[in-house]
Protein backbone atom coordinates (compact mmCIF):
# COMPACT_ATOMS: atom_id res chain seq x y z
CA UNK A 1 0.00 0.00 0.00
CA UNK A 2 1.49 3.48 -1.17
CA UNK A 3 1.24 6.72 0.94
CA UNK A 4 -1.71 8.29 0.94
CA UNK A 5 -3.92 5.09 -0.35
CA UNK A 6 -6.90 3.41 1.70
CA UNK A 7 -7.73 -0.10 1.91
CA UNK A 8 -11.10 -1.31 3.45
CA UNK A 9 -11.14 -4.37 5.41
CA UNK A 10 -14.56 -6.44 5.56
CA UNK A 11 -15.73 -8.87 7.63
CA UNK A 12 -18.42 -11.50 8.49
CA UNK A 13 -19.00 -14.12 11.13
CA UNK A 14 -21.62 -16.06 11.80
CA UNK A 15 -22.56 -18.27 15.52
CA UNK A 16 -23.61 -21.61 16.12
CA UNK A 17 -27.23 -20.17 16.20
CA UNK A 18 -27.09 -18.55 12.74
CA UNK A 19 -26.60 -15.06 13.79
CA UNK A 20 -24.22 -13.17 11.23
CA UNK A 21 -22.15 -9.22 12.06
CA UNK A 22 -20.52 -8.15 9.45
CA UNK A 23 -18.74 -5.20 9.51
CA UNK A 24 -15.54 -3.23 7.86
CA UNK A 25 -13.03 -0.45 8.91
CA UNK A 26 -10.98 1.78 6.99
CA UNK A 27 -7.28 1.99 7.03
CA UNK A 28 -4.99 4.70 5.77
CA UNK A 29 -1.70 4.57 4.66
CA UNK A 30 0.09 8.09 6.23
CA UNK A 31 3.27 9.39 5.91
CA UNK A 32 6.04 8.03 8.30
CA UNK A 33 7.81 10.22 10.43
CA UNK A 34 11.57 10.68 9.33
CA UNK A 35 13.82 12.88 11.82
CA UNK A 36 16.64 14.27 10.28
CA UNK A 37 19.84 13.27 11.02
CA UNK A 38 22.65 16.32 11.30
CA UNK A 39 25.99 16.23 12.12
CA UNK A 40 28.14 16.35 15.17
CA UNK A 41 26.83 15.51 19.00
CA UNK A 42 23.16 15.80 19.61
CA UNK A 43 20.52 13.76 20.67
CA UNK A 44 16.33 13.78 20.43
CA UNK A 45 14.09 13.70 23.08
CA UNK A 46 10.22 13.11 22.64
CA UNK A 47 9.11 15.43 25.19
CA UNK A 48 5.60 14.86 27.33
CA UNK A 49 2.72 16.65 26.09
CA UNK A 50 2.33 18.73 29.00
CA UNK A 51 6.15 20.23 28.89
CA UNK A 52 6.35 23.53 27.29
CA UNK A 53 10.21 23.74 27.41
CA UNK A 54 13.12 21.10 27.84
CA UNK A 55 16.52 21.78 29.17
CA UNK A 56 19.54 18.78 28.80
CA UNK A 57 22.16 17.94 31.20
CA UNK A 58 24.70 16.18 29.75
CA UNK A 59 28.37 14.90 31.11
CA UNK A 60 30.61 12.25 31.13
CA UNK A 61 33.62 11.56 33.91
CA UNK A 62 35.84 14.51 32.70
CA UNK A 63 33.52 16.88 31.59
CA UNK A 64 30.15 18.88 31.43
CA UNK A 65 28.75 19.64 27.73
CA UNK A 66 26.01 21.63 28.86
CA UNK A 67 27.65 24.73 30.73
CA UNK A 68 28.27 23.06 33.80
CA UNK A 69 24.78 24.74 35.60
CA UNK A 70 21.73 23.10 36.57
CA UNK A 71 18.98 22.70 34.73
CA UNK A 72 21.42 22.73 31.42
CA UNK A 73 20.76 24.17 28.26
CA UNK A 74 17.47 24.64 26.03
CA UNK A 75 16.35 22.44 23.74
CA UNK A 76 15.50 23.30 20.33
CA UNK A 77 11.58 22.36 19.80
CA UNK A 78 11.83 21.00 15.90
CA UNK A 79 8.30 21.46 13.87
CA UNK A 80 8.18 17.69 13.84
CA UNK A 81 5.87 15.71 16.00
CA UNK A 82 6.22 11.86 16.47
CA UNK A 83 3.77 9.83 18.29
CA UNK A 84 1.81 12.83 18.95
CA UNK A 85 4.67 14.27 20.55
CA UNK A 86 6.83 17.35 20.24
CA UNK A 87 10.20 16.65 19.13
CA UNK A 88 13.06 18.13 20.76
CA UNK A 89 17.08 18.61 19.61
CA UNK A 90 19.96 18.62 21.99
CA UNK A 91 22.80 19.52 19.77
CA UNK A 92 26.47 20.02 21.49
CA UNK A 93 28.30 23.50 19.86
CA UNK A 94 31.39 23.61 22.60
CA UNK A 95 35.19 22.63 21.27
CA UNK A 96 35.28 19.65 23.18
CA UNK A 97 36.05 16.25 20.84
CA UNK A 98 34.61 13.67 23.09
CA UNK A 99 30.87 12.92 23.47
CA UNK A 100 29.08 12.69 26.66
CA UNK A 101 28.37 9.68 28.34
CA UNK A 102 25.15 10.37 30.34
CA UNK A 103 22.46 12.48 29.45
CA UNK A 104 19.21 14.10 31.21
CA UNK A 105 16.04 15.94 29.75
CA UNK A 106 14.34 17.96 32.12
CA UNK A 107 11.61 20.93 31.95
CA UNK A 108 13.18 23.01 34.03
CA UNK A 109 10.29 22.61 36.62
CA UNK A 110 10.47 19.45 38.88
CA UNK A 111 10.16 17.09 36.15
CA UNK A 112 13.10 15.01 33.93
CA UNK A 113 14.25 11.52 32.69
CA UNK A 114 16.69 9.31 34.82
CA UNK A 115 20.50 9.65 34.03
CA UNK A 116 20.34 7.77 30.63
CA UNK A 117 22.92 6.38 28.97
CA UNK A 118 23.92 8.90 25.81
CA UNK A 119 23.60 7.79 22.20
CA UNK A 120 24.99 10.35 19.97
CA UNK A 121 22.03 10.41 17.23
CA UNK A 122 19.15 8.74 19.57
CA UNK A 123 15.40 9.22 19.85
CA UNK A 124 14.34 9.17 23.24
CA UNK A 125 11.02 8.75 24.39
CA UNK A 126 10.78 7.48 28.44
CA UNK A 127 8.32 8.00 31.01
CA UNK A 128 9.57 11.16 33.61
CA UNK A 129 9.47 11.54 36.98
CA UNK A 130 8.84 14.33 39.29
CA UNK A 131 12.18 14.86 41.30
CA UNK A 132 12.37 16.94 44.78
CA UNK A 133 15.51 19.57 44.83
CA UNK A 134 17.33 17.16 46.53
CA UNK A 135 17.10 13.90 44.68
CA UNK A 136 17.97 16.52 41.73
CA UNK A 137 21.33 18.04 43.20
CA UNK A 138 22.28 14.14 44.26
CA UNK A 139 21.68 12.96 40.36
CA UNK A 140 24.82 15.80 38.97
Amino acid sequence: MMEGESKTVTWSATNADGTTKTGSSTFNKIKEVVIPTPTGIFAYFLAPSDWSLVDCWAWNDADNFTGGNWPGVACTKTDIKKNGLDVWMWKYDGDLTTAPTQIIFNNGGGQQTKDLKFENGAVITLPVRPMSLSQQASTR
